[in-house]
């Protein structure tokens, strides 16, 4: 099966705003790349999925320990995670989409992590690419805490970030979303900028 990858942009999504994508066959090999407004976003023949990837300078990422006995899904989880993130977050929780993320899922075992992002972002991109014709079946973070720590280069030409991330979590040498940071990375940034 094919893949049309999008990245979302940091801004709000308008009609106006381009987007980066790459069109993977099911080889996996990329067939095509580049950057367009949702217009002008390939059509991918054949079957395929949209996946979308949240850029890491929109997401802060949170280690969590749930309750004993705390669903994996559903609203009672929402508003455990909104209790357990609420001194965490700057913004208020409620505005926020939450992402439980298993540990085991990111190598890292007995712990659990919460993607965080603006919930109104989030949800105007992806009414925009439904909308357009690519309703995302996948989205996923583009860096995430890892078991090994790694250390990667990212952003645009004029504006690199550094992106290092092990089993305590991701910390970005940049901030553009820093009212969805953590504050205890918030403080680090701040100390790196002295």
């Amino acid at each position: 099966m094919g893949a049309l990858i999008v990245v979302l942009p940091p801004v709000a999504a308008s009609a106006a705003v381009d987007y980066d994508f790459a069109v993977c066959s099911a080889a996996p090999a990329v067939v095509r790349h580049g950057r367009a407004q949702l217009s002008a976003l390939p059509a991918v023949a054949g079957q395929h999925e949209t996946v979308v990837v949240v850029p890491a300078r929109q997401v802060s990422w949170h280690r969590v320990t749930l309750p004993r006995g705390t669903p994996r899904q559903g609203p009672r989880l929402r508003q455990v995670l909104e209790g357990l993130l609420e001194e965490h977050v700057l913004d208020d929780p409620a505005e926020l989409h939450l992402a439980l993320v298993s540990g085991a899922d990111l190598g890292i075992a007995d712990t659990d992590w919460v993607c965080v992002c603006e919930r109104t972002w989030l949800a105007g991109h992806l009414q925009a690419l439904e909308a357009a014709g690519h309703p995302a079946q996948r989205i996923v973070a583009e860096a995430a805490p890892s078991a090994a720590p790694q250390l990667s280069i990212d952003g645009e030409e004029d504006r690199p970030q550094a992106l290092y991330s092990d089993a305590a979590g991701l910390i970005r040498s940049e901030e553009h979303t820093s009212e969805l940071q953590s504050r205890q990375y918030l403080v680090c940034r701040l100390l790196l900028e002295k």
